[in-house]
């Protein structure tokens, strides 16, 4: 029997890491090893197309602090001194897995060797990069006969108010001009461009979606379905319910509660309603409506 490898692939700003802390920490459904995100497919992307820049700048970015990931922002089960990681990997393994080449088989040893590391506590081997759902669709297809052979891959995102999302990400980008960043730098992906890349490479049956504000809300059946697990406690979330700037500083959310620097100018929330359209109705056209909570 294959082990399970969660994948879950975004999206920024929309509350992965208090889902990171819910199925990892409160639920002991999935681990990720030594950090959160490792956005190793990501660059593998970049080394593929022959991205040199971006590939250096995300390495230094995401891989520099990784082997060191002891933090105050983080819970120690979720850093390098975790009793799942901590003592489980020789100095050259590490060396090896950080270190270049990138190579895809790298990664499948990666993660079966930390599935024999915490098989007795937990359901499955997990990867929350945010950056991996940036991959594009060939590639996705490449990825999907690879790792399908080794893993049992269950793909999930998260989905939050396009504009609300996107608002949070822009601030955080650019904390001294928000406003000006957010309008010029316009809309960076469509949510149905998102799914359906992921869903054709890997299967819409091995594939997720879940709406933030309605899993805060208490709607956790659907994704307790999509694990095979009930999801008994859920950790807080410093975007629900949205308050900007004022959110509460939740310990080891300080990802989200330093986002948001102001609250969104009412002349900005109407060109923000013109530039999301395609992403709002997009998604109507797919599944119907739009949830409750999005659009207000």
């Amino acid at each position: 029997m294959k082990p399970t490898l969660f994948l879950n692939v975004g999206t920024g700003w929309s509350g992965t890491t208090p889902l990171y802390y819910t199925l990892g920490w409160y639920n002991k459904y999935c681990h990720s090893g030594h950090r959160k995100e490792k956005g190793y497919l990501w660059l593998l992307q970049l080394q593929k197309n022959n991205n040199t820049f971006e590939r250096v700048r995300f390495y230094k970015k995401f891989f520099g602090p990784s082997r060191q990931s002891t933090t105050t922002r983080k819970p120690k089960i979720f850093t390098h001194e975790s009793p799942y990681v901590a003592g489980k990997w020789t100095e050259e393994e590490i060396e090896y897995f950080w270190s270049p080449p990138f190579e895809l088989r790298k990664y499948v040893q990666y993660y079966l060797k930390h599935w024999d590391n915490i098989k007795d506590e937990y359901k499955a081997v997990a990867d929350f990069s945010n950056p991996n759902g940036y991959c594009e669709a060939e590639y996705l297809k490449t990825l999907a006969f690879h790792l399908q052979s080794y893993f049992d891959v269950k793909i999930h995102m998260i989905f939050r108010d396009p504009i609300r999302r996107l608002w949070s990400c822009r601030q955080a980008q650019k904390r001294d001009k928000p406003v000006e960043h957010f309008l010029k730098s316009g809309m960076d992906f469509d949510y149905m461009d998102f799914y359906h890349k992921w869903a054709d490479a890997f299967g819409s049956e091995n594939t997720h979606v879940t709406i933030m504000e309605d899993f805060w809300a208490g709607e956790t059946a659907a994704l307790s379905d999509f694990i095979g697990m009930e999801i008994k406690d859920v950790h807080v979330n410093a975007y629900v319910p949205d308050l900007g700037p004022c959110a509460p500083h939740i310990q080891y959310l300080n990802d989200q509660w330093e986002s948001d620097v102001m609250h969104m100018p009412d002349h900005v929330k109407d060109q923000a309603k013109i530039m999301m359209e395609p992403c709002y109705s997009n998604w109507k056209q797919y599944f119907g409506k739009l949830p409750d909570s999005w659009g207000k």
